[in-house]
């Protein structure tokens, strides 16, 4: 019963009003300028790159909140990326001494 209900409140704030998931996957970059269609397919987060590219020019891509139809992106730590209707990630640059 508690499991359904948080599922019901989780379900709400994400997909009915368009509040960004509490908990949500990260995924790290070594460099904040990427092509997207890689960063995509290496980090599991579409299929192909023929998938990662059609996502793109569909405008299933969202970078906090701004569509993005470019393959080149500038990242930036925390970015919060939307991959479609339901896959959410956070981004972290890593850092080099």
């Amino acid at each position: 019963q508690e499991a359904a209900q948080k599922a019901q409140e989780r379900f709400e704030s994400v997909f009915q009003k368009g509040q960004n998931p509490e908990e949500i996957e990260s995924i790290v970059i070594d460099n904040p300028k990427a092509d997207l269609v890689e960063l995509l397919v290496k980090n599991k987060l579409a299929p192909s790159k023929s998938a990662a590219k059609r996502l793109t020019e569909q405008g299933a891509i969202e970078i906090d909140g701004q569509i993005v139809k470019d393959q080149q992106v500038e990242f930036k730590d925390g970015n919060f990326v939307k991959i479609g209707k339901k896959r959410f990630v956070k981004v972290s640059i890593r850092d080099y001494p």
